[in-house]
């Protein structure tokens, strides 16, 4: 895997197939390809101006190139590389068993705890919960941390992306369980079999449709973990007690 960068724009903007638009940190990355590249183009809408960051990648992923144009703003800079290399690795990992996902994932005695929602619903305050209320509990990642099965069973890994919590941790934990949570008056956990908890995963994942392999390494992965390990979905209120029920399942 290399990442080369490069001061300047890209030129080379003719025949690339538009794909899809995702929102990122405030701004916006559109996604193009063209024959055996794929290109992000850190900007607003279909067409490029040519005044934007682009990152050109091979189909295979392992060789990538950053144009950067000079911006003042160094902060903003950094976060648009930041991700760039992110979605590389996910690109690229994708073959090897491998799963970024969006979660916020704490580990205890019994191993590490991955719990996943929509946006603004709540997995980083779950997670301090956990460390205030469970003693030995420590954060591995706040938002993206990584899924790989290894000879042993599944694993959780820290990441250098955490979003806005500086946790950016070199460690391995065995994968104990994965929570869904949905905002409720009450807190009642219960756990999903492996076709529901493969719709809930699935429904996390980016549309990559047009990237056929790697859709294909994703999909194998998610029916591997979600036949192998127990997934919850947690109604729940932001208190002890909603910690307390999964404790009293994972324990």
């Amino acid at each position: 895997m290399t990442f080369t960068m490069r001061s300047g724009t890209f030129a080379e903007r003719a025949r690339w197939t538009w794909r899809f638009r995702s929102l990122f940190q405030g701004g916006e990355v559109s996604f193009f390809d063209r024959g055996e590249q794929v290109m992000m183009v850190f900007g607003r809408g279909q067409t490029a101006t040519g005044r934007e960051d682009v990152f050109v990648l091979d189909k295979d992923f392992s060789n990538a190139t950053y144009y950067a144009v000079p911006d003042k703003d160094t902060f903003s800079a950094m976060r648009r590389v930041d991700m760039a290399l992110m979605q590389q690795y996910l690109f690229i990992s994708s073959g090897a068993g491998t799963l970024l996902t969006h979660a916020s994932a704490v580990f205890y005695k019994h191993g590490a705890v991955l719990f996943c929602a929509r946006q603004g619903t709540g997995k980083s305050t779950h997670s301090r919960l956990w460390l205030e209320h469970v003693p030995g509990c420590g954060l591995i990642n706040d938002d993206h941390p990584v899924l790989r099965r290894e000879s042993s069973g599944w694993m959780v890994y820290g990441s250098p992306w955490s979003g806005k919590t500086h946790c950016y941790r070199n460690i391995s934990v065995p994968l104990a369980a994965v929570v869904y949570l949905d905002r409720g008056s009450t807190n009642i956990l219960e756990p999903l079999d492996p076709v529901l908890a493969f719709a809930e995963a699935r429904n996390s994942l980016r549309d990559w449709t047009w990237l056929q392999d790697v859709v294909e390494h994703q999909l194998d992965s998610l029916a591997q973990l979600t036949s192998e390990s127990p997934f919850f979905r947690l109604t729940c209120r932001p208190d002890y007690d909603a910690v307390d029920k999964c404790l009293a399942v994972l324990d």
